[in-house]
């Protein structure tokens, strides 16, 4: 990567909203006073050093959303800030573990993709909303999925059900997007009040079993399913949701792409409209992408 000294002008305290896209190494002696900087989008940049983040998070007192994409850091990144709003943290490079300091008490919005990382981070009593993907130890996930457990909105990964052993109540959560699994049976039994469920695709080598999920869904009113194919597994799960869930007002199934028999798709849409309901006003909408 070629270092880049960003000139002093870049850094006015005028300044609002900056957006930094590389490849381009930081220089390490860049200074920061950004009173009135509200917004950050960092990608594809190297630190010059494990201080980078905290000094440059810390220097904005108004800083609100902060995306650090594919951005790489020898060991450690710190951030911290009283007015953050919105954190976004991708990256799928294979570089050294790094580890993740957070310490952003009024957060509402999290994303956390990573490839190896430890993640230290404090309350976050104000979080509305997480995204949470990484390969670390089940010890790491359960403690992140605590301090995040308060959320309403959840998007979670399979990598991080598929090494957690037990995972912490959600008692607010009332919308969840995962994927059918063997596993999708802990975040049902663990959030009582979930109303929407997206269900992305389906694990074929460790499929959803049933027999170990709720038997009652008594707030579930939505299911959608994605990249649905209309195997015998996959119908068993739309059979469990319409049995499980007695208030279902609404199920989406979309099939995969893949499925262009008109035959196949009839016969399987025939199927599914026999699946008996226990919710009386449950609507069954069909598509497909190509349709």
């Amino acid at each position: 990567m070629h270092v880049v000294y960003l000139p002093r002008f870049l850094f006015s305290d005028k300044l609002a909203v900056l957006k930094l896209q590389g490849p381009i190494s930081i220089s390490a002696s860049v200074s920061f006073h950004l009173p009135n900087l509200e917004t950050i989008h960092l990608s594809v940049l190297k630190f010059p050093g494990d201080e980078f983040m905290k000094k440059l998070s810390s220097s904005c007192p108004v800083l609100r959303e902060l995306h650090i994409i594919n951005c790489y850091v020898k060991a450690t990144i710190c951030v911290e800030s009283l007015s953050l709003k919105s954190l976004i943290r991708k990256t799928r490079t294979s570089q050294e573990k790094v580890s993740i300091a957070i310490k952003t008490p009024n957060l509402t919005y999290l994303v956390l993709d990573e490839y190896r990382v430890s993640v230290d981070i404090g309350e976050m009593r104000s979080l509305n909303k997480a995204e949470v993907n990484f390969f670390v130890s089940d010890f790491q996930v359960e403690e992140l999925l605590t301090k995040v457990s308060g959320v309403k909105y959840l998007h979670l990964r399979p990598e991080a059900l598929l090494i957690l052993k037990e995972l912490p109540v959600f008692p607010n959560l009332i919308w969840l997007k995962s994927y059918a699994g063997k596993k999708l049976s802990k975040p049902l039994h663990s959030a009582p009040k979930l109303k929407s469920l997206i269900i992305l695709y389906f694990n074929e080598d460790l499929p959803f079993d049933p027999k170990f999920a709720p038997e009652h869904l008594p707030c579930l009113e939505s299911v959608e399913i994605c990249s649905f194919c209309g195997n015998p597994e996959e119908l068993d799960i739309v059979a469990y949701f319409l049995k499980a869930a007695t208030a279902l007002k609404k199920m989406k199934i979309i099939f995969d792409c893949c499925i262009s028999e008109v035959t196949t798709l009839l016969s399987v849409f025939q199927e599914l409209l026999d699946i008996p309901r226990s919710s009386a006003v449950c609507q069954i909408k069909i598509s497909k992408p190509d349709l």
